[in-house]
């Protein structure tokens, strides 16, 4: 595909940006479909976020949140669907940590540099179990079934992939999301990741890009001016 510059953006079927990989398995948290899913950056990558504005954050919520407050760089996320590990106390707060460090050290990467994500049934324990049997089956594919794997009341998988002109450079931006209830005004059932394969400019990252976020994501391929790893939470 060539682009001009009157061509700047232009959606295209869904895809990996270069140095990314992802996957998805069945851990057994759900009946009969993939339940987890990892997306991956071969370097680390410039990461932010916009969170629920709710006084009460679960436990994954929380651990991304202060992970990506350390130096706002992340390696991969991970993620499960049927259980939201969300009202468990300090119990979940452990089994949220237990999470990050399993996939660290199936990636071989440094905790911090892992954020997470749970969907699904509040109030019931995290089955940690099935967890690290999940992890341990992800593998560094181009798979893109992690984008039904975090679907929960969802009737289909909600992605796009942008391509635009940077600096004379063809930048590709991929998003996906999951939410079909509860979305406004607070997005306590909302997650955007969206991985570009080019750091955009440092202005990308003022209140603007946050403006952009909390609009609904149906307006416009917004993904085109996201930071490299931004979700919602």
């Amino acid at each position: 595909m060539q682009m001009t510059s009157e061509d700047l953006i232009e959606v295209t079927e869904f895809t990996w940006p270069k140095g990314y990989d992802a996957d998805s398995t069945h851990a057994g948290l759900k009946p009969d479909q993939d339940d987890m899913g990892w997306i991956y950056s071969e370097e680390p990558a410039d990461a932010a976020g916009v969170y629920t504005t709710n006084q009460f954050q679960a436990a994954p919520t929380k651990l991304t949140k202060q992970t990506i407050n350390l130096a706002h760089k992340l390696q991969a996320v991970v993620m499960n669907a049927g259980n939201a590990n969300s009202c468990n106390g300090s119990q979940g707060e452990t089994d949220a940590i237990m999470m990050q460090k399993m996939a660290a050290d199936r990636l071989q990467i440094d905790p911090h540099m892992v954020g997470i994500a749970s969907t699904g049934v509040i109030g019931e324990p995290l089955p940690m179990a099935k967890i690290k049997a999940g992890i341990s089956q992800l593998k560094l594919t181009k798979n893109v079934g992690v984008t039904k794997a975090i679907l929960t009341t969802d009737t289909h998988p909600k992605t796009i992939t942008v391509k635009c002109l940077i600096g004379g450079k063809v930048v590709t931006t991929t998003g996906f999301c999951k939410g079909s209830g509860m979305i406004h005004p607070i997005w306590p059932l909302c997650w955007a990741l969206s991985p570009p394969t080019l750091q955009l400019p440092e202005m990308i990252f003022s209140n603007s890009s946050v403006q952009l976020l909390m609009k609904p994501l149906t307006k416009s391929p917004l993904t085109a001016t996201l930071p490299p790893m931004t979700w919602s939470l």
